[in-house]
């Protein structure tokens, strides 16, 4: 009988070396998908939609740039 190898070997995978700030950006283009999706697909009112695109277009122009207005306004 074949014995099966251990998963774990004395290669090692290379690990990805992320920060806080990769993991903030991709948070933040997640949100911003999820709210353009809500304000093209859900039927809310016009107030509603408007206020979701400007989440939207904050979030994802923030996750991509790492630069947000409501930081600048807000003075974080």
């Amino acid at each position: 009988m074949a014995s099966i190898s251990n998963a774990t070997s004395s290669k090692s995978l290379p690990i990805e070396n992320t920060t806080s700030r990769d993991v903030t950006d991709n948070v933040k283009l997640a949100i911003g998908a999820a709210a353009a999706a809500s304000a093209i697909f859900a039927p809310l009112s016009y107030g509603w939609k408007g206020v979701l695109t400007a989440v939207a277009a904050e979030s994802i122009l923030g996750g991509i740039y790492g630069y947000t207005p409501f930081r600048k306004l807000f003075r974080f």
